[in-house]
């Protein structure tokens, strides 16, 4: 018997997708030659000195500001995503988080392609 207010994959994945592409359309890209603090700079780039350091660095701020939204939409997220897992195991295939957590990589590059796309466009 299904849990009360238990996510289905899709409902997570939508969400997921959705916190990612929001998330995103908040935060601008770094310039070149900006620096990134020590606390967001979790993969070492420093010094922003390519368009792949910018890319890199945005999604940085971005995975910042998700991580630390507090907010109470973000708090029923994750009692639904909870009751999921419980009621399909722990140690399931397709835990709830990890699907919550792809879909948001996904929603942030794909605002990312859509806006800060790394070909300019002809005319």
């Amino acid at each position: 018997m299904p849990l009360k207010n238990a996510l289905s994959i899709r409902e997570i994945r939508e969400t997921g997708f959705n916190v990612g592409w929001n998330a995103a359309s908040w935060v601008d890209m770094p310039e070149i030659g900006q620096r990134l603090s020590r606390e967001i700079d979790w993969e070492g780039i420093g010094e922003i000195e390519t368009r792949q350091d910018a890319i890199n660095a945005w999604e940085c701020l971005i995975l910042d500001n998700i991580q630390n939204d507090q907010s109470a939409e973000r708090a029923g997220l994750a009692y639904g995503i909870n009751q999921r897992n419980e009621e399909i195991g722990e140690f399931a295939a397709e835990s709830g988080w990890d699907e919550f957590d792809s879909a948001v990589i996904r929603g942030i590059r794909a605002y990312r392609v859509k806006h800060y796309p790394l070909r300019r466009k002809r005319k």
